[in-house]
């Protein structure tokens, strides 16, 4: 869904060495028997709950805590009558050195906790928070899915398969087993969903997940064979939750949808009570799949979802989990599926539904934008279909761990064996290696740690593991031999002997009036380097240098500056062969840059140029022009900058606009978030949605703000787009938008959820006409819209007559003054894409402008 991990020391002492000290009584973990889902009693139970994201996302942690208090959002579930939550992760929350910070301020809206997050605030790594949200589950009476949304953070749209270069199985595996040592004494955490949505289309790719194709690498289900049963020889009690693919026999469906592959080739775990078939399904606003346009539609779904994954109820195979469904708008064609899929389910499925945020671009949330209050219409097609609460077992602490010591051949442990430790103290170990040998490995919970000589165990509250091996200090050496043509040195020279495993540099130095030409290790080029380091020798090796004439040639870069503007440096500036040079373009007080050329080829109306590696003589030249009449006109249209700091503000905003000239190309742009929050001075949230990849941006740790202060500006950084990466804005709220304006006033960037977008103050804009459209100061434009000639009609007797094309962010397509008598111009549209663009007529001292449709 958009909103649809080598190990080191520190970090597993902290996974591993701080389990959860808590073990349950009367535990009611559950188990599936033919198509129903059943407690430890054996009673029929349902799992209907909700999604609540961001463990997997760059913030490590549940969107919404600069808002709410986390107990409270628990609790706000509870109160709907939802009595599971399914929380997706990612493994690089469980990655050495990734910490969080969780800020306590404020008061919750809907439990009035103050401070919020008081309890957690002292939390700082992700998986110590997610252990605090099991906990409340817990005495909450919530059961909690854990999901494996991604490998990498935000990687769920990027990712097809279970694992990566990064994240190889046998880490996807361990990771879980983590997971799974972790909870296993908590029965709130009842299910592992373990990954999420794998898909691909291209069968035979290794980026494409598969069902019984007896492929390794992409065979889906035996993955979850080899993972489930891993899980389930530390866990026996939770559930293995088996999503499905995307295509199957030429059968294409939703993402981790399409469970058709189970007919014939069936999970096969362990333990058969603990396996729990999981589809996602989604409507037409998430995708216009093609059964959505049948004729049939709504009809028609009952079957396809029989085909998909139904049939697996209908045949008393296992019961379903439908992990991921939801909606985002009322009315139409999505709440048709939306009631149509709730009536299909019935009282038969589980379900958890997506989700909890506002800020998910497919669907929205449960709640709005504030994150407290219930989007009631959605609530209420959900709430007929809610199951019971499921009770959860006791918790009572326990008061002491073991840690086993063990040691190979040729050196001790002490102490060893098997030793008691009271919770919440430290315990060391001492590993010495018998003369003639080194400690070779220590393993901490079967995750190694280094040849180290001590170990301490910090704030014991689980048992423990730590084996010594060690090895021979016998070495092996071998030999570097490096050579250097003449005009220079290489140090040292010769042969050098060098331990198995140690390093080794070389220095290259050319004589007078030479450079370095060329390094070679091992017959393969290095570059023009002056040092070399071997590291971790473990073979013969070869340096060799070559030298040459140092020929330094120089270039010259002429640059020039029309009236009203300068260029820094100006005039001819000399410049060494490969060099680099800066120029600056500054406007003066009451003007613009026009254009700069660079060779006499235009690189547009920018601020700063870069030549480099300067092989050859370079012209640089820059113009200026007045701003445009009512260019401060935005500044004032929005009341910026505003007399005191930018109050708190929280949203997501579905419609951009750009106004004035010069402004980004914000066209990819789906939607935008915007978490503000005054009292704590935190900007939490600034990213873009967009409707194509990268899909997802977030620039809110990179952008500089001042906004707690009168006139609030942010200075955008990191987004990677033209003309807004590198600006400072000054911020408004008009209403509930928000408004970026350019501090010039060159341009404002408004966000907002109406379809409506403000005035431009700079501009007048006709309504679109479908015929001919006639226009003031003798202008005549058809057809419009258009699809290949727009010709224009500018008869009449003015004295000076220009017609420019723009599209809606400011950039010129067409541009040409008309000469006296010339009565029309044809402008071809034919290679322009479809959409509208923006026709400005000057005639003498008036402007008119006009949008222009191409179809």
């Amino acid at each position: 869904m958009i909103h649809k991990l080598k190990i080191y020391i520190l970090f597993f002492v902290l996974v591993l060495g701080n389990n959860l000290n808590a073990q349950t009584t009367n535990k009611n973990f559950l188990s599936t028997s033919g198509n129903t889902l059943i407690d430890a009693s054996g009673k029929e139970v349902r799992l209907t709950g909700i999604n609540w994201f961001g463990f997997e996302t760059a913030m490590y942690k549940p969107h919404g805590l600069w808002t709410r208090d986390m107990k409270s959002v628990l609790q706000q579930i509870k109160d709907l009558k939802f009595n599971c939550v399914r929380i997706p992760w990612t493994d690089a929350m469980l990655e050495p050195g990734v910490t969080i910070q969780i800020d306590s301020y404020g008061t919750d809206s809907y439990s009035g906790v103050s401070p919020m997050n008081a309890d957690i605030k002292n939390v700082t790594t992700p998986i110590q928070l997610l252990d605090q949200l099991v906990k409340y589950c817990q005495e909450l009476n919530l059961k909690v899915i854990l999901d494996n949304h991604a490998r990498i953070a935000d990687g769920y749209l990027s990712e097809t398969i279970w694992y990566s270069a990064k994240v190889p199985e046998t880490k996807w595996i361990e990771n879980w087993v983590l997971m799974a040592n972790r909870y296993k004494d908590y029965d709130a955490v009842v299910g592992f969903d373990l990954d999420n949505e794998p898909h691909g289309k291209v069968i035979g790719s290794p980026e494409t997940a598969t069902w019984g194709n007896s492929n390794p690498a992409t065979d889906w289900n035996k993955a979850v064979e080899r993972c489930g049963n891993a899980i389930l020889a530390v866990n026996p009690n939770v559930l293995i939750i088996a999503e499905g693919i995307e295509s199957y026999g030429g059968d294409n469906y939703w993402w981790g949808g399409n469970l058709i592959g189970a007919k014939t080739y069936p999970i096969v775990l362990s333990k058969a009570n603990k396996l729990l078939y999981s589809p996602h399904e989604y409507g037409p606003t998430v995708f216009e799949q093609p059964w959505f346009s049948d004729s049939t539609f709504p009809d028609n779904m009952s079957a396809i979802w029989d085909k998909n994954f139904g049939y697996l109820y209908n045949n008393n195979t296992s019961p379903l989990l439908v992990g991921e469904f939801g909606i985002k708008t009322a009315g139409g064609k999505d709440e048709i599926w939306m009631k149509s899929f709730l009536k299909y389910m019935g009282s038969k499925y589980s379900w958890t539904f997506w989700c909890f945020n506002p800020n998910s671009g497919d669907t929205g949330g449960i709640v709005g934008d504030d994150w407290s209050t219930l989007v009631q219409w959605k609530y209420d097609l959900l709430k007929p279909y809610l199951a019971p609460e499921i009770l959860n077992g006791s918790v009572t602490a326990t008061t002491s761990s073991t840690i086993a010591g063990t040691a190979g051949a040729n050196g001790v442990i002490s102490p060893v064996g098997s030793v008691t430790v009271v919770n919440g103290t430290s315990k060391t170990f001492t590993i010495t290696p018998n003369t003639g040998y080194v400690v070779d490995a220590v393993l901490v919970n079967g995750v190694s740690v280094g040849a180290v000589t001590s170990y301490t165990f910090t704030n014991v509250v689980a048992n423990q593991t730590i084996a010594a091996t060690f090895k021979t200090t016998a070495t092996t050496s071998y030999t570097i031999t490096a050579s250097a043509a003449g005009n220079g040195t290489i140090s040292p020279s010769g042969a050098s002997t060098v331990t198995s495993g140690s390093n080794k540099t070389f220095t290259i130095t050319a004589n007078a009036g030479y450079v370095v030409d060329a390094v070679t290790v091992n017959g393969v080029s290095v570059g023009a380097v002056t040092t070399y380091a071997f590291t971790n020798v473990t073979a013969n090796q070869t340096i060799a240098a070559t030298f040459k004439t140092n020929v330094i040639s120089s270039y010259t870069i002429s640059a020039t500056a029309s009236a009203n503007g300068s260029i820094t440096p100006s005039g001819t500036t000399t410049v060494t062969s490969g060099a680099s040079k800066t120029y600056a373009i500054t406007p003066s007080a009451g003007y613009q840059v026009d254009g700069v050329t660079v060779n006499g080829v235009s690189v547009g109306a920018v601020t700063s140029y870069v030549f480099a590696n300067v092989t050859a003589n370079q012209t640089i030249a820059a113009t200026f022009k007045a701003l445009a009449t009512g260019s401060t006109c935005l500044l004032t249209t929005f009341s910026v900058p505003r007399s005191t700091a930018l109050p708190t503000k929280n949203g997501t905003f579905k419609n951009i606009y750009v106004l004035g000239t010069n402004g980004p190309n914000l066209a990819t742009v789906s939607m935008g978030t915007f978490n503000w929050n005054l009292e704590n001075n935190g900007l939490y949230d600034f990213s873009f949605n967009y409707n194509a990849s990268p899909w997802y941006s977030g620039f809110s740790s990179t952008t500089v703000k001042n906004l707690n202060a009168a006139a609030p500006t942010v200075t955008i950084k990191g987004s990677g787009i033209t003309n807004f990466d590198n600006n400072q804005y000054y911020v408004n709220l008009i209403g509930n938008d928000v408004v970026f304006v350019e501090v010039s006033g060159s341009h404002a960037i408004y966000f907002s959820n109406t379809a409506t977008s403000p005035v431009d103050c700079n501009a007048t804009v006709n309504t679109v006409a479908t015929t001919t459209q006639k226009v003031t100061n003798n202008m005549l434009v058809y057809p419009n819209p258009v699809t290949d000639i727009l010709k224009v009609n500018v008869s009449g007797d003015a004295k000076t007559k220009k017609i420019t094309l723009h599209d809606l962010f400011g950039v010129v397509i067409y541009q040409k003054v008309i000469k006296t008598g010339v009565q029309e111009e044809q402008i071809d549209m034919n290679r322009l894409p479809s959409g509208v663009y923006l026709l400005i007529f000057e005639a003498d001292n008036k402007v008119v402008s006009k949008k222009i449709m191409k179809e």
